[in-house]
């Protein structure tokens, strides 16, 4: 029998696929070709049908899908650690006065590099994308090979990236029209402030979307604020506004929610909308955080994001699953035996759902694009089958991720960025912290 050649054999001790749920497999095998996973079996099987141009011997990993950040602001990462103020709307009028006097093109794909270092370092190989001179994400993504989402920016207040809502439109459309073609890139109109917005303005958003057929992504009902103004200028809820005008459906891409009353979680299970859950990055109520992880048993649809990283905290989905799985525990008394894969499933299959891409990534399967991922164990861990998913949550993860791939293509090995120097990181890193200090902090504090 002639053994057909192809591009890569992974083997693995362990693997979990995501799909079929609550799975584990041991000393397993995914044979990749053409950037796809051509099958998944026992070493054995695999090695008996396919000869591998390339073989990854990863006996001491997990092997899973690679990670999806659902909601992220890449370029703030050169806020990491720069302090800002705890108090939330002191906060924001600092990042809006450096969004005023150093955003520009040279901010956002230096930022940008470093923040999509720092996800496909934690095992993120999708992530969506939501700021100012969307080109050069895009460039800074297509780069290193990383899958990504582009939030196409519309509001009505002027910014150092356009002055008006018909600007916007313009800039996002242009953008749109000159990458569209790119295979790891896809689009999504993201209104700003929506709660504020006229109804004309959601009318004609409304519009694009449906013409171009085009999700939608938004912050809405982040606070009691929001809320208020809404009922005080139309009459109606956030929530309830977006669903008049047609902007809630299952394509639809909701962050920061987490001032709800019933009308808001019943309009939120009517029409499908995806959550995107930001835990280091919103304040939830105890209520809030009950209803959630209830609806984890249902069938709403619930992915992990980051939000931007000017708080302190490092992109890591695994982090954010550990803090989740505490959460749970308090919030909901689940058992963590339980959580464990409804959490890998949160920063996988599901975030893939709520970007509309779970048919090409998000779990491990046959024809499924191979966005993959492996964690190293330590020699010391003795892990059994049915620990495997709980050590993955509980373990640090984030911090060793030591090879990941997407579309089949390489981006990491050994833990070692493939597209992005480490002396480059270090003179970008060097060249913001001198900027970020002195007087420039100050100003903010005023």
């Amino acid at each position: 029998m002639t053994i057909a050649r192809i591009d890569m054999i992974i083997n693995c001790k362990y693997l979990i696929p995501v799909i079929p749920e609550n799975t584990v497999l041991i000393d397993y095998s995914i044979a990749v070709d053409d950037g796809k996973i051509l099958q998944i079996g026992p070493y054995k099987e695999i090695e008996s049908k396919w000869n591998a141009i390339k073989y990854e011997d990863l006996q001491n990993h997990c092997v899973l899908p690679g990670l999806v950040n659902s909601y992220s602001q890449a370029s703030m990462s050169l806020l990491n650690n720069f302090q800002l103020a705890e108090e939330n709307s002191s906060r924001i009028k600092q990042l809006k006065t450096i969004q005023s006097t150093l955003v520009d093109e040279n901010f956002v794909s230096e930022g940008s590099l470093l923040g999509i270092n720092q996800m496909v370092k934690k095992g993120i190989t999708c992530f969506s994308d939501n700021f100012f001179f969307p080109d050069n994400t895009i460039s800074i993504s297509k780069s290193v090979g990383v899958r990504t989402q582009i939030g196409l920016i519309l509001t009505k207040d002027s910014s150092v990236y356009a002055k008006n809502f018909e600007e916007y439109i313009h800039k996002g459309l242009d953008t749109r029209d000159q990458y569209k073609d790119l295979s790891l890139l896809t689009f999504a109109i993201a209104p700003i402030n929506a709660f504020s917005l006229e109804d004309h303005i959601l009318r004609e958003i409304a519009k694009y979307a449906n013409e171009l057929d085009l999700p939608i992504q938004s912050l809405c009902n982040e606070n009691k604020y929001e809320i208020e103004k809404s009922i005080e200028y139309f009459g109606s809820r956030p929530l309830k506004r977006l669903n008049e005008y047609g902007l809630l459906n299952n394509q639809t891409q909701l962050c920061g929610i987490c001032d709800l009353n019933e009308e808001d979680f019943d309009l939120l299970r009517v029409t499908r909308s995806n959550i995107l859950f930001c835990p280091f990055a919103t304040n939830y109520s105890e209520q809030y955080l009950y209803k959630l992880f209830a609806t984890l048993e249902e069938e709403q649809n619930i992915a992990f994001g980051s939000d931007g990283a000017d708080l302190g905290f490092e992109i890591d989905l695994f982090n954010m699953m550990r803090t989740s799985a505490l959460l749970a525990r308090v919030n909901y008394k689940s058992k963590l035996k339980s959580i464990a894969h409804r959490l890998l499933r949160m920063g996988t299959i599901n975030g893939a759902r709520a970007l509309g891409l779970d048919d090409k990534i998000g779990s491990l399967e046959t024809d499924k694009e191979a966005d993959i991922i492996a964690i190293e164990l330590s020699d010391s861990d003795v892990i059994s089958e049915n620990q495997i998913a709980e050590h993955i949550v509980f373990s640090n993860s984030g911090s060793h991720v030591s090879h990941s791939w997407v579309s089949g293509k390489n981006l990491m090995r050994e833990s070692v960025v493939k597209n992005i120097p480490q002396s480059k990181l270090d003179k970008i890193c060097n060249k913001w912290s001198s900027k970020l200090s002195g007087n420039f902090t100050t100003r903010c504090s005023q």
